[in-house]
C-alpha cells in the first residue's frame, strides 16, 4: 500500500519532493525483491535438505529390510543345520524316535523362534527410530520456514517504516 502510495504521489509532487519519493521507491523495490528473493533461497534450501533426508531415510529403510531378511535367512539356515546336526547324532546313539531327540529339537526350535523374534524386534525398533528422525526433521523445517517468513513479514514492516522516515 505504501508503495502504491508512493507511486501516486510521484506525479503531484514538486521537483525535489518527486526526486525524493523515487529513491524512496527504488530502495524500498529492491529492498523487498532482494528479501524475498532471499527468503525464497532459504525456504528452497530447507526443502531440499528435508528431501535430501527422507531419500537417505527411504534407503536406509530399505537397507534395514534386506538386511532383516538376510539375517532371518542366516537364522533359518543355522536351524536347519542344527536340528540335521542333532538328528544325525541322535541317530548314530540309537535315539532316533526318543524323548531326549524330541526335547532337543524343541528346545533348538524355542531358541531359533526366540531369534528370529529378536532380530525382528530389533529391526523393527530401528525403522522406528528412523520414521522418529524424519518426523523431527520434518517438524523442525516447518517452524524453521515458518519462522524465516515470520522474520521476512517483520523486515518488510521496518523497511516501510524507514521508507516513511526517509520521505518525511
Amino acid at each position: 500500500r505504501f508503495l502504491a502510495a508512493v507511486e501516486i504521489a510521484i506525479p503531484n509532487a514538486d521537483a525535489i519532493f518527486k526526486e525524493k519519493l523515487k529513491l524512496a521507491q527504488a530502495e524500498l523495490t529492491n529492498a523487498f525483491s532482494a528479501q524475498a528473493n532471499d527468503l525464497a533461497y532459504n525456504v528452497k534450501q530447507r526443502e531440499n535438505a528435508l528431501k535430501d533426508l527422507r531419500e537417505t531415510i527411504a534407503r536406509q529403510s530399505a537397507f534395514l529390510t534386506l538386511d532383516e531378511q538376510a539375517q532371518l535367512r542366516e537364522i533359518e539356515v543355522q536351524y536347519r543345520n542344527t536340528l540335521e546336526e542333532a538328528r544325525t547324532s541322535a541317530a548314530e546313539a540309537g535315539f532316533t524316535f526318543s524323548t531326549r531327540a524330541t526335547e532337543k529339537e524343541g528346545l533348538l526350535a524355542t531358541q531359533t523362534g526366540e531369534m528370529r523374534e529378536s532380530t525382528a524386534r530389533k529391526f523393527g525398533y530401528q525403522q522406528a527410530e528412523i520414521g522418529q528422525k524424519l518426523s523431527i526433521a520434518e517438524r523442525d523445517t516447518n517452524a524453521e520456514i515458518a519462522r524465516l517468513q515470520q522474520v521476512a513479514q517483520e523486515n518488510s514492516q521496518e523497511m516501510l517504516r524507514k521508507g516513511e522516515g526517509a520521505i518525511g
